[in-house]
């Protein structure tokens, strides 16, 4: 029998199942800020390669997410590519081709520069269409991301001056 240490330090389906339920009691009690960290701790230690349920547990946690925070919010959009690399690993192209653009779609929301996890989103974005011989798209995601890349070591850059 595994100690609740073990299951603290070595993450496992069993752990996230936990952090969801508490998440959902928190909902259920409308203190939805506090089910926020459960939710970011839940979709931060699975392991995709662990298998489908793996999978699955993530994809309740971005659909706990999308309830609680909105399409909007950053986080959701950065789980959103989480689960696409997900269906990425398991050959379901169509399900992570959506997912990606919910993430892109995020990152026209928010007023704030993602650089960083747009170029991560359209890197992705690109596999996944080059993965369905829409090789023109994937080329075109892969110049945007080239370019978020360039425009964020720039930003970077000019921020040392």
């Amino acid at each position: 029998m595994r100690s609740l240490g073990d299951a603290i330090e070595k993450p496992n389906l069993e752990l996230v199942m936990y952090l969801h339920a508490v998440a959902a009691l928190d909902c259920s009690l409308d203190t939805y800020t506090e089910a926020i960290p459960f939710l970011e701790r839940s979709v931060e230690i699975l392991v995709i390669d662990e298998g489908p349920n793996h999978a699955l547990a993530k994809f309740v946690g971005l659909e706990i997410q999308r309830q609680i925070l909105g399409e909007n919010d950053p986080l959701f959009g950065e789980t959103c590519r989480y689960v696409a690399e997900a269906h990425v690993k398991a050959f379901q192209f169509d399900e992570a081709e959506k997912l990606c653009n919910v993430a892109l779609d995020n990152h026209k929301q928010n007023a704030s520069p993602a650089f960083p996890k747009e170029e991560a989103d359209r890197r992705l974005m690109g596999l996944i269409l080059d993965s369905k011989g829409d090789h023109e798209a994937a080329l075109e995601h892969y110049v945007l991301a080239s370019m978020a890349m360039a425009a964020n070591r720039k930003e970077i850059e000019s921020s040392f001056d």
